[in-house]
């Protein structure tokens, strides 16, 4: 039964555009420029990232001691440099290059203490800046927090860069995603008008249809002859045939 239903709901959206398609080119020419438009008005998605590793402190690794074999209890450090990015004064300053978005957590991908700096942007220098914003970010919000700690010069976590986007990948969803709401909404009152058009001018033809078939019985009473009218013109004549000239 409800595949029936489809098939003639179908069949009587078919059979009106088949019927209208003028007013369905008319729909498409309208709603093809805005689609258009759309996916000039929103940009896509430029995305770069960062790894930024901490180290630990000169006095703990020793003099010409090598930092990255000793990376045990750094992972905390990790989570408090990544609440620290995320501050207010940060975050102004990462929407004072046109980045839309600066990400900053714990690569969840390794065991090693570092944290994945991810900044979304609507052209690639905004995420660029937003990027070099955040990264020059670390080292400052690592001091700060330990300075507040009272910890010495010697005993400071540090941090390098070790991986960072040389150019920023590009995701065109977002105009996709545009273009596909104006078309759908275009096609949508595209139908609903050719529907609505469809129903006046039908609705206008069976009027004309009801007033031609009362007009013909009315003509066809005007065009009978008078039945009195024949009987004298009969009389008249058999009187006329009855003189003699």
């Amino acid at each position: 039964m409800a595949s029936d239903a489809e098939a003639v709901k179908f069949n009587g959206v078919l059979g009106l555009v088949t019927r209208r398609w003028y007013f369905v080119i008319a729909g498409l020419l309208v709603t093809l420029p805005l689609t258009q438009l759309a996916t000039q008005r929103v940009s896509p998605v430029y995305t770069m990232k960062a790894s930024v590793v901490l180290l630990a402190p000169e006095k703990t690794v020793g003099p010409g001691g090598n930092p990255y074999l000793v990376m045990g209890g750094l992972e905390a450090a990790v989570d408090v440099a990544a609440a620290g990015l995320s501050s207010d004064p940060v975050q102004e300053r990462l929407a004072g290059t046109g980045a839309v978005s600066g990400l900053v957590e714990r690569d969840s991908g390794t065991a090693a203490p570092i944290l994945l700096v991810t900044v979304e942007a609507p052209s690639a220098e905004s995420a660029a800046d937003g990027l070099k914003v955040l990264v020059d970010q670390v080292p400052a919000t690592l001091s700060t927090i330990q300075a507040s700690a009272g910890v010495e010069d010697r005993q400071l976590i540090r941090s390098k860069v070790i991986a960072s986007s040389d150019k920023p990948q590009v995701s065109y969803r977002p105009q996709l995603r545009a273009a596909l709401m104006v078309l759908g909404a275009g096609l949508a009152a595209t139908l609903m008008l050719t529907a609505l058009a469809d129903s006046l001018l039908l609705r206008r033809r069976r009027r004309r249809a009801r007033s031609a078939e009362r007009a013909v019985p009315q003509l066809r009473m005007t065009e009978e002859p008078d039945d009195t009218d024949s009987r004298d013109g009969v009389a008249d004549l058999t009187a006329a045939r009855g003189r003699k000239p």
